[in-house]
C-alpha cells in the first residue's frame, strides 16, 4: 500500500510519479498527527460580516482582528452607496464592533490594505495601515502622458484601544476618539495639518524678559497624546531692542547688542480658521514655538500648547521669555517630517515603522497658469512715518538736557549776545529760554493713542510691510497650500512681456516730440541700446544713452532704463540674456475661460523664450518714490520755493516767506511710500481649485550677485587737486613730481571750486560742470564690504536739499584783536598782499599782524592722526627772509600746542636751538598772542611763533545737514532756483533777464528728465578707501588718472569715479524769481567763510591776506554805512555752537544716488533660488459647491466681494519685501593737512595769477607760451594744469582734467636747457618763478571739516537699529540720534565711525523669513520634481516610549533608495530581526539591526542612509530573482515569509535558510502553466495605465470581479494557502474574439466596429457606459466589464502548501479575496451563498448571494465552502514496477470516516460506510468512466479495515482511425490493415483537473466491449461528496495487478 507523506506532485510524467506522493487532491488536508490525508472542514459564515467587503485586516495579539471593509447598499431608487468601515472582530464570540465609519476613509477594493500593529507604553493597541491608492487623471493642460492627482489615501493609523473605549462609552461609530470634532484626517499617519492658522500681526509690549534679537512665531497643531503636525507657518520676524516702544524722542530708540536683557514681550495676533461646518480643527491644541535669532545664531523655544477650545477666530500668542519652555532644534521647525500621500508597503522592525514605494504631491501642475499671472506695483503712503525734531539745544546738547522727568520742561536754547569791549575783545553771554520739549515731542512723534511714530522700528511696519527696492529686479513665486495643509512647490511667476515704448507708426501714442526723433522708429524695452538715436531713447525713457553705450555696446534698454512708465505699466521689463524657459509643458500656452475650461493659446507659449523677472518702478517716478518728492512752490509774486517736508516751531510748512528767516527749530515729517506688489489674473483650473485652501507669495532672496542696485547714499564730491604732492612741506612739494589727485572733502561746496568743466557725449550740449569723483557711504555696503567690481554706473535718485546747522564745538576761545588786523598798514595800502611783510607788520612789528585766533583740536591733531608737524617755508624769491638749507628754516613744531604731550618734538635731533619749540605750552599760555617783544626782539622767532599760531585749528568747518526735500532729478536739472555748477549772475540788475540769464546755464527742458542721471563708472573707478589714509588705486585709468585720494583725516568710505560726472549742485536759493528785481537772495552763499569763521581764520586754499580783507562787497558784513567796522555777529566764529544757517544765503544740496550693476542674468537658474516668504497668505474659501463649480470664492480681503478664479482674481497689496526706509545719519570728515597742491585760478583770486581780463600778461601769457604749438618742447610735467578755471573751455585728454601736454623733461633739467634764446630764458624764468613761488602753492591745514548728514534712504538694513556698544567685538561707536550732533560731529576722525567694525549692527534686524519656505518647482532638473519614489524605503523615528508616537515622525533624510533596475517596491516584511524589501524583480535583505552614526546634524534631519550596510540582493542576477508583483499575495509565519511572483511563475519562501522557490517541490510545471491569466493569451494587458483607469487592476483580488493573487496561513493544519482569482472568458467571448467582433485596444477588450454593441442592463455594461460611452448614446463601445456574464465568468484556483513538510497538499474549491488568521484559526473573505434575512433579522428560508468573512475548519460540514457543498478528492498514481505493463484488477484504501459529535463537541464519532462515495481509474488512454458510485457489496467490500473495489473496466469511447494506418503492406495475418479502433482522438480525457470529459467516455458501451485497464501505471481518484458531513481520513491506498504478458 502507498501512504501519502510526500504530498501532491505534478511535475513528473504519470509513470514516474514519486513514491509517497499523490497526483492531485481537492479539498483535502494533511493531518500531521496521524499521517493521513483528511477531507477539509468547511467554513462558517460570520453573520456580522455579511455584506462587508473586506479589503484588508490586521490580527492583534489577543486574536482579535481589525477589518477594513466596504459595505455597499442600494436604496429604493437603486442608488448605490459605499460605506467605509473599520471593524473589530472578536473570534471568541464572532461579534463585530463597528469601530469607525467615515466616507473619508475612501477605501478601494482595487487597492487592498496592508497593515501592522503594536502596543505603546500605555498598552494601547495602535494599528498602521496603507493602501497606496492614488487616483491620477490626465492633466487637462499637459495632455496625454501627464497626470494630476485627483485623490489619494495616505498611510494611516488608529488607536484601537481609544476608539473601542469611545464605542463602549456609547459614542457613535462616526465619532473618532469620543470627540465629535475629530475628522477622519486625524488618522493620517503623518499628522495632517488641514486648514492653516494665520499670523496676522505682532505687537511689542512691556512685561516680559525677552533678549534683544529677532523672533519668529512657528505654529503647529497638537493633541493631548503629544501628537504634533509639522510646523506649517513661520511668521515674519519681530525685532526686539531695549528702550520703551513708545518712548520719545524716537531718535534714541535704537538697536543694542544682541542678547541684551529687556522688559518686553511679543503678542502675536492669529486667526484660527473654521473647518467647514465644524468651527474647530482636528486638534484640540495649538503648538507654538518661537525661533529666536541673535545675530546669526538661532534658538528655538517650544511653548506649552494652547487650547483651541474657544474655537475659530482671533487669538493671541504671547511670548514673554519667562515661560516654561522646552528646547527644539531649529531643524525641527524648518524641516518637515516627510508627508507621503501614499505608500504601497508597510512594516515595522526594532521600534520603527517602515514605508515603501512612496508618493508625494508637491507639484500640482500649476506652472502653466502661473505663467499668466500679472504683477503690478503698488504704494502705500505714510504721512507721519518717522518725524524728527531738531534745534540748537538738541544738536549741541542732546535730548538728555531737555527731557529729565518725562513731563518736565527744561528745554534750553542758547541765544548768543555779542558786543565789542573797550579793548576790542568780544564779550559773550548767553540767555536761557525755557520751552516745553516733552509736549512738543509728543505732538510730533506720538499719535493720539500714545504710540510713537518711529517708522520701521515699529512692528506695525516691519512685521508685514517691508518695502521692495525701487528699480531692483525681483523673481516672484506662488505656492499653494493644499487642503491637507501641505504646501506645493513654488511656481515661478514670469515677468511681463516686452512692450513697445515708442512707435512712430501709431500716431505717436506716447506724445513724443516728433522733432526729436526720426520717422518710422519702433522702440521696445527689449531692444538693444544701440538701436535708434539718443533723442528717441531720451524721449521714450528719459535717459541719454551715449555714455552707457560707449562703456558697454551690448546693453539693452531694460537693463539701464526704467521703462514701466513709457510702457504704460507699473513694473519694468526684465529678461535674463542667457537663461531660457525649457522645452516643457510647464511653459506651453494655456488659459482658462470663464466657464473653467482649459484651452491652449499659442500666444501664451514661452518655451525657449528668455526667462523674465519683475523690475520694480524706480524712485525717479514720483508716483513710486520712497519719499514724496518736493514740489516747486511759486508764489504770486514770482518767488520760487522748494516745498520741504518739514515744519518750524509754529507748525508752518517750510515754504512760506515767513520761514525765509533763520529759524533754529526744525521738525522733519516726510511722507514715506511703502512699495508693494499685487497679483492679478490669478486663475486656477477646476481640477485644482477644490484641492487648495489658499496660496502664498514668495520672492527669491537677493544675493549680492543678483543685485542690480548695490547701494544708495549721498554722493559727496571730491575736490580736484590738479597738481599735488603728498607732502605737507612746501619745500619738498615744489620739487615734484606732481600728480593729479582728489581731496575727499568732508562736506559740500556752495561754489564751483570743487567742480570740473566736463565735456561728455551723454549731455546734449556736451558740456557742464560736474563732480566726477565722490565718496559714498551706504551703510550696508560699508558694513559688509562686498566687492565693488560689479558696479557699472550711477543713477541719480534725488537732489536732496538740506537745512544746515553750522558752528563750532561749543568751546569759547577769545578772538584776536580784530581792529589791529583791520587797521594794518599793509592791508590798507597793499592790494597785492605780501603775507610775510604783513606778518612782520611794517608799522607795528610784533603786535598788529601777529594776531590770530586758534582753537584746541579736541583730538583732531595728534600723533595718532599723524598731523602734529608743520613746516615754515621761506620762499627763496623773498629776500626779506634768508633761506636755510634746502629752503627750510628748520622750524618744525606741534600744531596743536594746547594739547598735552609727554615728549618734545625735535626734527633736527639735536634738541638745540630754534629747531626745537617743544615747550608744549599749556592752553592758558599758548593762547597769548606771540609778539615781537615777547621774543626779545627776535624778528625771525616772532615770525615763526606767529606761523605756529596760525597753523593751529583756526576754524571748525562743521555743520549738520538735515534733508528736508527730496527733489526729482528733472526738477533739479530744470529749476532755475536750484543753482548748478557754472551758473552766475551777469550784467545789470536793470536788465533782470540778462542779470539772471546765466542760471540753469547747462541745463533745461532739453536735458531735464527724472531718468537722465545714468552715468558710467570708470573702469576700476570704485574702491573702498580706508580712514586716515592717502589712498592710491594703483591703476592709472581709475579716478580720472589721479595718483592719490587724500583722505588723511577722513573716515572709511567708498570712492567712485565717473567717466563724466554728477552735475555739480550748489544749492537752492529760496525766493528766487525768474526775473529778479533786486539782489536780495543772490546766488548760493551758505558756505561762505565770513559766515563761519573768526575774522582771521583761513579758508581752504585761500591766502590769509585775502581772508583778512574779507568779502568787502557785502554790505551786511559791516557794522556801519562807512564800511569801516565789521559787524561782529557776521562772523560765524563768534557763534561757536551749532546754529541754523541763514536761509536767504541758500540751502545746500547733494545728489542721492544708487550705485548700479548692469547684469545680464539675475536669479539664474530661477528654479534653484532660496526663497523669502512675504508673509502673505491668500485664503480660498467657497460658500457652497455651486460657487466652487463656478470658481467664485469669498474674497478674504473683503467679505462683501468675491474672487473669480476662472476670470482671474486679484490679491491684496503684498509687502514683506527686503528693503527698509530709514533715516540715515553719516559723518564725513577731512583735513587738508598732509598734501600740498599747485593752484592757479583767477576765480580764486590768486594774487599771482590774476584775472586774465585785467592782467593779460600774467597767467594767460604764461599759458600761451608754455603750451603753444611753437613752444611745445618747453612743456614740462604733464600733470601741471593749464588752467583751473571751469570757464576756460580748455580740456585735456583725461576726460575731465585740463592738463598740460606731457614730456619727459624734468623740472631740474628745465633750468639748464641748452636753448639760451631770450624767449627760452624768459620762459624758463617765468615757469620757474611760477612753480617755485609758494604763493601758487597751498599746503594743507588742520582745520576740521566735519559734516553730519541726515537723510532718508532705502537700505537692506534697518539702520535706525544700529547700536553704539558691543562687548563681544570690543567696539564702540557714536552716531547721530543716540548721540547729540556735537558728540558725533566734533569727535576725532581717529575713531573712524564708518569703518566696518565700527558700524555696529546686528544682522537679526535685517532678517527675512527664509526659515521655512517653499522650494521652487525644479523645471530644469526633471528628476528633481519627481513625486513618485517607487524604489524608496523611509523609516520613522524610534518609538522611545514617550507619549507621542514615534512611528508618526519621518525625518527628511531617513530613506533609502534601492536600485531601480529591479522594479518598484511591492512589499516590506520583517523576519528574524531583519527587514526585507521585495521589489518586482528582486528581494533585498538588510543587515539586521542598523547601527547609525548620528552626528549633531543628522540627529535632526536623519542620517541620510537608513542602513549602515546597504541592503543586498538575496540572489543577484542580471534580470532579477525573487521579486514579486503583488502587494497582497504574501504571508509571514514562523516558518518564513511566503509570497507569489507572478512574472517568475513562482512562489517563494524566505527564511533563515535563504530564498526558496517552493513550486520546485513537485509543482513547478503546474504553476508555470496555471499562473498566467487566461486573458493575457488574447492580448489583454492588465498593467497599462489605460487598463487601470478603466477599472481593471492586476493586483486586486478583493474586488467582486477580482484579478490577482492572495496568500494565507492556516494555523490548524500549518499550511499556506495560495489563491489566484481572474475573469475567465466565456465561449461567447472566445467566439466573438475570433470572429473579429471583440478587439483589444490599449490592453483592454472593446466591442469592435463603429456601431459597437447595444446597451443593455447586463452586469458590467453600466460600468462600461460610464467609462466608455458618450452621454445619451445608446451604443456601447467602451471596455467590457469583467462582471459581464456574457463575456466572463469568475475563475481561479487555490492550493495549499505545508512548509514544515515542504510539500504541496491539495487544491481547494474556495476562491477567497483575502485570508486572515489568528493564532488558532484561519478566516477568509469571499462571495458565497447565504440565507436571505429580512430587515428584522428573520431568516426567510431562501438563499442569496452574499459576501462575508468565513471561518475555516468547520468539522461539522466538511466540503461546505462559502455556502456551497464541494467534493473532497484525492488522486494517486500506482506505478509499481514501472517497466512492466500490468493488468489492473482492483484498488484498495485504508481510511476512516468520522463525524464530530454536535452534543459532545470534544467527541469524534466513527462512522461505518464506504468512506468515499465514488471513484474512477485511468491510464494513458483508458478510463473507467465518469466517477462510479461506490456501493457496499456491489463493487466494494471491506476486509481487515481495508476497502477493496474491483468493478472497473475501460469505458473509453473508441473510434476507427484510418489516416496513417493503411500502409498498403499486408499485416502479419496477411491482410491489409485499413483502420484501427482506438480511444477517441479529438477529445481530452479531462476537461480540467479531476473532471472527466464526458465526450471521452462511452457511457453506453456494452460490458463485453469494456477491456481491462492495462498500462505501466494506473491513476486512481477517490471522491467523497461530503453530503454526509463525515470526515474522511485516508491513511494509505493501492491497486492489485498482474503482469501483462502481451
Amino acid at each position: 500500500m502507498k501512504n501519502f507523506v510526500a504530498g501532491m506532485n505534478k511535475d513528473v510524467d504519470l509513470p514516474n510519479q514519486p513514491e509517497g506522493s499523490y497526483r492531485d487532491a481537492l479539498n483535502m488536508n494533511l493531518k500531521y498527527s496521524s499521517g493521513s490525508v483528511v477531507t477539509e472542514g468547511g467554513t462558517y459564515r460570520i453573520p456580522a460580516m455579511t455584506g462587508k467587503q473586506v479589503i484588508g485586516n490586521v490580527t492583534l495579539d489577543n486574536d482579535n482582528i481589525v477589518f477594513f471593509t466596504i459595505h455597499t447598499t442600494v436604496d429604493a431608487n437603486n442608488a448605490v452607496t459605499e460605506i467605509y468601515e473599520i471593524l473589530l472582530f472578536k473570534p471568541n464570540d464572532n461579534s463585530v464592533l463597528d469601530l469607525y465609519r467615515n466616507n473619508g476613509l475612501n477605501f478601494k477594493a482595487t487597492h487592498p490594505i496592508v497593515a501592522t500593529y503594536r502596543k505603546n507604553q500605555a498598552n494601547e493597541v495602535l494599528i498602521y495601515f496603507t493602501d497606496g491608492y492614488v487616483k491620477e487623471l490626465t492633466d487637462p493642460v499637459k495632455g496625454e502622458g501627464y497626470t494630476y492627482i485627483e485623490e489619494y489615501n495616505p498611510p494611516r493609523t488608529m488607536n484601537i484601544t481609544q476608539q473601542t473605549l469611545s464605542r463602549n462609552f456609547g459614542h457613535s461609530h462616526e465619532i473618532l476618539y469620543s470627540d465629535p470634532k475629530n475628522s477622519v484626517h486625524k488618522l493620517q499617519l503623518t499628522p495632517r495639518i488641514g486648514k492653516h492658522t494665520t499670523v496676522d500681526s505682532a505687537k511689542i509690549e512691556s512685561g516680559g524678559a525677552l533678549l534683544t534679537g529677532a523672533y519668529y512665531l512657528a505654529l503647529a497643531y497638537a493633541d493631548t497624546d503629544g501628537l504634533e503636525t509639522n510646523y506649517f507657518v513661520v511668521s515674519n520676524p519681530v525685532y526686539i531692542t531695549d528702550g520703551g516702544e513708545n518712548s520719545i524722542p524716537t531718535s534714541s530708540f535704537v538697536g543694542i547688542q544682541g542678547g541684551s536683557a529687556t522688559n518686553k514681550l511679543i503678542k502675536w495676533s492669529i486667526t484660527i480658521p473654521d473647518n467647514g461646518s465644524i468651527t474647530t480643527l482636528d486638534y484640540p491644541l495649538l503648538q507654538a514655538a518661537v525661533i529666536q535669532q541673535i545675530d546669526t545664531a538661532t534658538t528655538v523655544y517650544k511653548m506649552s500648547p494652547k487650547s483651541l477650545a474657544s474655537g475659530a477666530g482671533s487669538h493671541n500668542v504671547v511670548f514673554t521669555g519667562l515661560e516654561d519652555t522646552s528646547s527644539l532644534a531649529v531643524t525641527d521647525i524648518i524641516i518637515d517630517d516627510v508627508e507621503y500621500i501614499a505608500a504601497q508597503a508597510i512594516a515595522q522592525l526594532d521600534n520603527r515603522l517602515y514605508l515603501g514605494n512612496l508618493r508625494t504631491n508637491k507639484d500640482i501642475g500649476y506652472q502653466p497658469f502661473a505663467n499668466n499671472i500679472q504683477l503690478s506695483a503698488k504704494t502705500e503712503g505714510i504721512k507721519t512715518f518717522a518725524p524728527e525734531v531738531y534745534d540748537t539745544v538738541i544738536l549741541n546738547k542732546g535730548y538728555s538736557i531737555l527731557l529729565q522727568d518725562f513731563e518736565s520742561s527744561i528745554g534750553k536754547q542758547y541765544v548768543p549776545a555779542a558786543s565789542i569791549g573797550g579793548d576790542g575783545h568780544w564779550d559773550i553771554s548767553s540767555e536761557i529760554q525755557l520751552n516745553s520739549y516733552s509736549n512738543l515731542l509728543k505732538d510730533i512723534q506720538q499719535d493720539s493713542s500714545g504710540n510713537s511714530r518711529k517708522g520701521y522700528r515699529d512692528p506695525k511696519y516691519s512685521f508685514k510691510k517691508k518695502s521692495y527696492r525701487r528699480g531692483e529686479v525681483y523673481a516672484f513665486y506662488i505656492s499653494f497650500v493644499l487642503n491637507d495643509g501641505t504646501e506645493t512647490y513654488a511656481y515661478h511667476i514670469p515677468g511681463r512681456k516686452c512692450e513697445t515704448i515708442y512707435d512712430d507708426s501709431k500716431n505717436n501714442p506716447l506724445g513724443i516730440n516728433k522733432s526729436f526723433v526720426p520717422e518710422d522708429i519702433i522702440l521696445k524695452e527689449c531692444d538693444s541700446l544701440a538701436y535708434a538715436n539718443s533723442s528717441v531713447h531720451f524721449q521714450a525713457t528719459g535717459i541719454w544713452k551715449d555714455e552707457l553705450l560707449a562703456s558697454n555696446p551690448n546693453l539693452f534698454v531694460y537693463q539701464v532704463a526704467d521703462t514701466h512708465e513709457a510702457a504704460g505699466k507699473t513694473t519694468g521689463y526684465w529678461e535674463n540674456r542667457n537663461e531660457f524657459y525649457p522645452i516643457s509643458t510647464d511653459f506651453m500656452g494655456f488659459d482658462i475661460n470663464v466657464s473653467g475650461h482649459v484651452f491652449s493659446d499659442s500666444n501664451l507659449n514661452i518655451i525657449n523664450q528668455n526667462v523674465r523677472h519683475h523690475k520694480m518702478p524706480s524712485n525717479m517716478d514720483p508716483a513710486y518714490s520712497y519719499v514724496q518728492t518736493a514740489g516747486i512752490h511759486v508764489y504770486e509774486d514770482g518767488h520760487r520755493f522748494i516745498t520741504e517736508q518739514a515744519t518750524d516751531q509754529t507748525g508752518f510748512p517750510l515754504t512760506s516767506s515767513y520761514n525765509l528767516l533763520n529759524n533754529n527749530f526744525l521738525a522733519t515729517n516726510e511722507t514715506i511710500r511703502l512699495l508693494g506688489i499685487k497679483l492679478e489674473n490669478v486663475k486656477i483650473p477646476p481640477h485644482l481649485l477644490n484641492k487648495v485652501q489658499g496660496y502664498k507669495v514668495y520672492y527669491a532672496k537677493r544675493k549680492q550677485d543678483d543685485k542690480t542696485i548695490l547701494g544708495q547714499s549721498l554722493a559727496i564730491p571730491g575736490h580736484p587737486r590738479y597738481a599735488s604732492v603728498a607732502q605737507q612741506s612746501l619745500a619738498i612739494a615744489r620739487k615734484g613730481p606732481y600728480h593729479k589727485s582728489f581731496y575727499l572733502y568732508g562736506g559740500l561746496d556752495h561754489t564751483d571750486n570743487s567742480a570740473i568743466d566736463i565735456h561728455s557725449d551723454w549731455h546734449p550740449t556736451n558740456r557742464y560742470y560736474g563732480n566726477p569723483v565722490f565718496t559714498f557711504h551706504d551703510f550696508n555696503m560699508l558694513r559688509k564690504t562686498p566687492t565693488l567690481t560689479a558696479a557699472t554706473h550711477v543713477q541719480g535718485v534725488y537732489g536732496v536739499m538740506f537745512r544746515q546747522y553750522m558752528g563750532g564745538p561749543g568751546i569759547y576761545v577769545p578772538p584776536c584783536y580784530y581792529h589791529d588786523i583791520l587797521n594794518s598798514p599793509t592791508q590798507a595800502t597793499n592790494t597785492d598782499f605780501d603775507d610775510y611783510n604783513d606778518l612782520l607788520g611794517s608799522g607795528q612789528k610784533g603786535r598788529a599782524s601777529q594776531e590770530t585766533t586758534s582753537f584746541p583740536s579736541l583730538g583732531w591733531v595728534s600723533a595718532v592722526m599723524g598731523n602734529v608737524q608743520d613746516f615754515f617755508y621761506a620762499d627763496p624769491l623773498d629776500p626779506s627772509i634768508p633761506a636755510g638749507d634746502g629752503g627750510i628754516k628748520g622750524e618744525n613744531f606741534v600744531l596743536d600746542i594746547s594739547d598735552s604731550s609727554p615728549f618734545p618734538l625735535d626734527a633736527a635731533g639735536d634738541g638745540a636751538g630754534s629747531s626745537n619749540r617743544g615747550l608744549f605750552k599749556q592752553a592758558d599760555i599758548d593762547n597769548i598772542q606771540p609778539n615781537y617783544e615777547a621774543n626779545g626782539g627776535d624778528e625771525l622767532q616772532a615770525i615763526i611763533d606767529t606761523q605756529a599760531k596760525a597753523s593751529k585749528v583756526r576754524a571748525w568747518f562743521t555743520s549738520v545737514m538735515i534733508g528736508t526735500a527730496y527733489i526729482s532729478p528733472a526738477d533739479v536739472l530744470g529749476e532755475r532756483s536750484i543753482i548748478k555748477g557754472g551758473d552766475y549772475k551777469h550784467g545789470s540788475m536793470s536788465d533782470p533777464d540778462g542779470y539772471m540769464g546765466h542760471l540753469n546755464r547747462f541745463w533745461g527742458s532739453q536735458v531735464a528728465s527724472n531718468y537722465a542721471i545714468n552715468l558710467v563708472i570708470e573702469p576700476k573707478g570704485a574702491s573702498y578707501v580706508p580712514g586716515k589714509s592717502v589712498f592710491s588705486s594703483g591703476n592709472p585709468a581709475a579716478f580720472k588718472g589721479a595718483k592719490y585720494l587724500f583722505n588723511e583725516a577722513g573716515e572709511t568710505c567708498m570712492a567712485f569715479s565717473l567717466i563724466s560726472g554728477l552735475p555739480h549742485l550748489r544749492g537752492h536759493v529760496p525766493g528766487l524769481k525768474n526775473n529778479i528785481g533786486n539782489d536780495k537772495a543772490g546766488l548760493t552763499r551758505w558756505g561762505e567763510a565770513n559766515r563761519w569763521l573768526f575774522p582771521d581764520a583761513v579758508s581752504d586754499g585761500v591766502p590769509l591776506s585775502w581772508l583778512r580783507m574779507g568779502n568787502h562787497t557785502d554790505s551786511s558784513f559791516f557794522a556801519d554805512s562807512n564800511e569801516t567796522n565789521y559787524n561782529p555777529a557776521g562772523f560765524r566764529g563768534l557763534k561757536y555752537n551749532l546754529e541754523a544757517g541763514q536761509r536767504e544765503f541758500g540751502l545746500p544740496m547733494s545728489w542721492l544716488v544708487n550705485i548700479c550693476a548692469t547684469k545680464t542674468d539675475v536669479f539664474n537658474p530661477f528654479d534653484q533660488q532660496e526663497l523669502v516668504w512675504t508673509g502673505y497668505f491668500h485664503k480660498i474659501e467657497f460658500e457652497n459647491s455651486h460657487n466652487l463649480e463656478q470658481g467664485i470664492s469669498i474674497d478674504p480681503n473683503n467679505p462683501d466681494a468675491s474672487d473669480h478664479y476662472f476670470k482671474g482674481s486679484k490679491s491684496a497689496v503684498i509687502f514683506g519685501g527686503d528693503t527698509y526706509i530709514s533715516r540715515y545719519s553719516v559723518r564725513t570728515t577731512s583735513q587738508s593737512y598732509g598734501h600740498s597742491f599747485f593752484r592757479a585760478s583767477s576765480r580764486l583770486r590768486d594774487v599771482v595769477f590774476r584775472d586774465p581780463t585785467d592782467h593779460p600778461s600774467d597767467l594767460s601769457n604764461f599759458i600761451t607760451k608754455t603750451i603753444g604749438t611753437s613752444h611745445r618742447q618747453y612743456a614740462f610735467q604733464g600733470d601741471i594744469p593749464t588752467d583751473l578755471s571751469p570757464d576756460s573751455g580748455k580740456f585735456g585728454t583725461t576726460g575731465g582734467f585740463p592738463i598740460w601736454d606731457s614730456s619727459q623733461t624734468l623740472l631740474q633739467n628745465f633750468a639748464t636747457a641748452s636753448d639760451e634764446s631770450d624767449d627760452a630764458v624768459s620762459l624758463r624764468k617765468t615757469v620757474l618763478s611760477v612753480v617755485q613761488n609758494t604763493e601758487n602753492w597751498v599746503k594743507g591745514n588742520v582745520n576740521p571739516v566735519s559734516t553730519l548728514f541726515s537723510v532718508m534712504v532705502e537700505s537692506d538694513d534697518l539702520i535706525e537699529f544700529r547700536h553704539s556698544e558691543d562687548s563681544v567685538k570690543g567696539e564702540s561707536t557714536k552716531f547721530f540720534g543716540l548721540h547729540s550732533a556735537s558728540e558725533v560731529l566734533f569727535n576725532t576722525p581717529e575713531d573712524d565711525f564708518t569703518k566696518s567694525d565700527r558700524l555696529l549692527y546686528m544682522d537679526h534686524y535685517s532678517a527675512l523669513q527664509t526659515k521655512k519656505v517653499a522650494v521652487p518647482l525644479p523645471v530644469y532638473a526633471r528628476l528633481a520634481k519627481v513625486d513618485k519614489f517607487p524604489t524608496r524605503v523611509s523609516r520613522s523615528n524610534v518609538d522611545s516610549g514617550a507619549l507621542a508616537d514615534g512611528f508618526r515622525k519621518f525625518l527628511a533624510l531617513e530613506y533609502k533608495d534601492i536600485p531601480s533596475d529591479k522594479g518598484e517596491i511591492k512589499t516590506l516584511f520583517a523576519l528574524s530581526n531583519t527587514l526585507y524589501i521585495n521589489s518586482e524583480r528582486s528581494l533585498y535583505q538588510t543587515a539586521g539591526n542598523e547601527e547609525l552614526s548620528i552626528g549633531p546634524t543628522t540627529a535632526f534631519i536623519g542620517s541620510g542612509n537608513i542602513f549602515a550596510i546597504p541592503p543586498k540582493e538575496l540572489m543577484s542576477s542580471e534580470s532579477g530573482y525573487g521579486g514579486t508583483t503583488s502587494r497582497h499575495a504574501n504571508v509571514t509565519t514562523h516558518f518564513g515569509h511566503f509570497y507569489v511572483n507572478y512574472k517568475d511563475r513562482a512562489i517563494y519562501k524566505v527564511s533563515g535558510e535563504g530564498l526558496e522557490d517552493i513550486t520546485m517541490s513537485g509543482m513547478y510545471k503546474w504553476f508555470r502553466t496555471n499562473m498566467p491569466y487566461v486573458l493575457e493569451t488574447f492580448g489583454v494587458d492588465f498593467t497599462t495605465v489605460e487598463s487601470n483607469n478603466a477599472g481593471f487592476f492586476l493586483d486586486a483580488p478583493m474586488q467582486t470581479y477580482a484579478l490577482g493573487f492572495t496568500v494565507g496561513y492556516d494555523p490548524i493544519y500549518k499550511r499556506i494557502l495560495v489563491t489566484k482569482r481572474e475573469p475567465v472568458p466565456t465561449p461567447f467571448f472566445i467566439s466573438e474574439f475570433y470572429a473579429g467582433n471583440i478587439e483589444i485596444r490599449e490592453g483592454i477588450p472593446h466591442i469592435a466596429g463603429e456601431d459597437c454593441g447595444e446597451l443593455d442592463d447586463e452586469d458590467g455594461f453600466d460600468e462600461g457606459k460610464r467609462l466608455g460611452a458618450a452621454e445619451g448614446l445608446e451604443i456601447f463601445c467602451g471596455p467590457i466589464g469583467y462582471g459581464n456574464p456574457k463575456y466572463f465568468t469568475q475563475g481561479g484556483w487555490t492550493l495549499s502548501y505545508y512548509p514544515e513538510l515542504k510539500i504541496w497538499g491539495s487544491r481547494h474549491s474556495y476562491l477567497p479575496g483575502y485570508y486572515m488568521n489568528t493564532s488558532q484559526k484561519m478566516y477568509s473573505y469571499g462571495s458565497g451563498i447565504g440565507p436571505l434575512v429580512t430587515e428584522e433579522g428573520i431568516d426567510t428560508g431562501s438563499s442569496v448571494d452574499i459576501v462575508t468573512v468565513w471561518e475555516h475548519d468547520n468539522l461539522y460540514a466538511p466540503g461546505h465552502f462559502y455556502g456551497s457543498l464541494n467534493n473532497s478528492e484525492i488522486e494517486f498514481i500506482d506505478n509499481s514496477a514501472p517497466s512492466d505493463a500490468k493488468i489492473f484488477s482492483n484498488l484498495f484504501y485504508w481510511a476512516d470516516s468520522t463525524k464530530k459529535n454536535r452534543v459532545h463537541t470534544n467527541q469524534i464519532d466513527r462512522i461505518t460506510n464506504t468512506i468515499f462515495s465514488s471513484y474512477y481509474v485511468y491510464n494513458s488512454t483508458q478510463i473507467s468512466g465518469i466517477p462510479t458510485t461506490i456501493n457496499y457489496l456491489v463493487n466494494a467490500r471491506i476486509r481487515d479495515k481495508i476497502w477493496y473495489i474491483n468493478d472497473f473496466r475501460d469505458a473509453t469511447k473508441y473510434e476507427d482511425v484510418i489516416e496513417g494506418i493503411n500502409t498498403k503492406i499486408p499485416n502479419v495475418a496477411g491482410y491489409m490493415t485499413t483502420s484501427v479502433s482506438t480511444n477517441i482522438q479529438t477529445e481530452p480525457m479531462f476537461t480540467s483537473e479531476g473532471a472527466v470529459n464526458a465526450n471521452y467516455v462511452d457511457v453506453q458501451k456494452p460490458w463485453y466491449m469494456k477491456k481491462k485497464l492495462v498500462d505501466h501505471f494506473i491513476g486512481v481518484r477517490l471522491i467523497t461528496d461530503n453530503s454526509q458531513g463525515n470526515l474522511v481520513h485516508l491513511y494509505a491506498a493501492g491497486t492489485s495487478f498482474r503482469k501483462s504478458n502481451r
